[in-house]
């Protein structure tokens, strides 16, 4: 994909919907649609954030019965990952951390362009987080440089209703869903590999392929 734009994609984890949920943790990652990259490289450039939910909800934000009830279901690993902890960090110092990654990575509220799972949940939820500490314009991205990555999947393949893209066995081994970093890891070697079965890169794998 050639493009000015700087991507960048990220997740988030909550105890609540949107836009005043409390978050649990989030995970960034900036990327290069022209550099290949594996899900273990991917995973080790990623920002992540576990969040004090208990100050959260002193600032207003809530959880919800149904999602506490959703994530008993889950995995293990991925239940850990919702755990209150020692490296739990504060509002404010969750969005110095974004700030910096961003700046790291030279993304502005100009040139970047973020992905993430639909456009109703994260990012209503991360730039209402930002809001409720009075840090709304230190959010390093345009909202008319927002998209969604299952419909720039759907796109690609020219299926609108698609969800999951088959990858070639063993391009995920470890992944975890519903950890932060892994699922937006596997979402951007999705998003590349959509590209690549577009234009007939390579081809699409099938059966002992998978």
């Amino acid at each position: 994909m050639k493009s000015d734009l700087k991507p960048f994609i990220f997740d988030l984890e909550t105890l609540g919907g949107a836009p005043h949920g409390i978050i649990v943790s989030a995970a960034f990652i900036a990327f290069d649609f022209n550099t290949d990259e594996t899900f273990q490289d991917l995973v080790s450039k990623a920002l992540y954030i576990k969040f004090n939910a208990k100050e959260q909800k002193q600032l207003g934000r809530a959880a919800d019965k149904s999602t506490i009830e959703w994530w008993k279901k889950q995995s293990p690993e991925a239940q850990a990952k919702i755990i209150p902890s020692n490296d739990d960090v504060s509002v404010n110092d969750a969005i110095d951390l974004i700030v910096d990654y961003f700046k790291a990575h030279k993304l502005t509220q100009r040139n970047s362009i973020g992905f993430c799972r639909g456009q109703s949940f994260d990012f209503p939820l991360i730039t209402d987080l930002f809001k409720c500490v009075n840090r709304e314009n230190e959010w390093p991205n345009n909202f008319w440089n927002q998209r969604d990555t299952r419909t720039y999947i759907g796109t690609m393949l020219g299926k609108i209703d698609i969800r999951e893209v088959p990858l070639p066995k063993g391009t995920i081994n470890g992944f975890i869903a519903h950890d932060p970093v892994h699922d937006i890891a596997k979402d951007i070697i999705t998003m590349k590999f959509a590209e690549k079965y577009a234009f007939g890169e390579v081809e699409i794998p099938n059966g002992k392929d998978l």
